[in-house]
């Protein structure tokens, strides 16, 4: 996935890119038209080249986490999620951080009918591990 640089950040800790092709975070097209919604932030002084692979790596995890997801989901719940669930999820935002190869994580908000009903779900990410979540609204 190419990255092309956007801005720096206010905090001066990172700067701010945009993936030139589509991409998706659980399967659902990220909309270009809402880039501040999405958003991937890499440390100031980082090789993005360097960083190239992780990103990928990284970006493609995000998309096929299915089995991840709804294991944690229905942990948390403490029940089964209908087999098509993630059919029905809507990504609200999904803020991506790399803060060096080994260091990266994301936080994504999102919403499910069978989830979470009228609420939206936040998750976070430290690399392929959800660590926690809220329920806003």
């Amino acid at each position: 996935m190419q990255l092309q640089m956007l801005e720096e950040q206010d905090d001066d800790r990172y700067i701010k890119y945009e993936p030139i092709e589509e991409f998706r975070i659980f399967n659902v097209v990220a909309d270009k038209e809402e880039t501040d919604m999405f958003e991937i932030l890499i440390a100031k002084g980082q090789d993005v080249e360097k960083l190239q692979s992780v990103v990928d790596m990284y970006m493609e995890w995000l998309n096929n986490c299915e089995i991840e997801l709804t294991n944690y989901l229905q942990d948390q719940l403490a029940e089964e999620l209908p087999i098509q669930w993630m059919k029905s999820i809507v990504v609200y935002t999904a803020s991506i951080v790399f803060n060096s190869i080994d260091d990266y994580g994301a936080t994504i908000s999102f919403g499910a009918e069978c989830v979470a009903g009228d609420h939206i779900v936040e998750l976070y990410f430290e690399k392929e591990e959800i660590i926690d979540n809220i329920l806003v609204g």
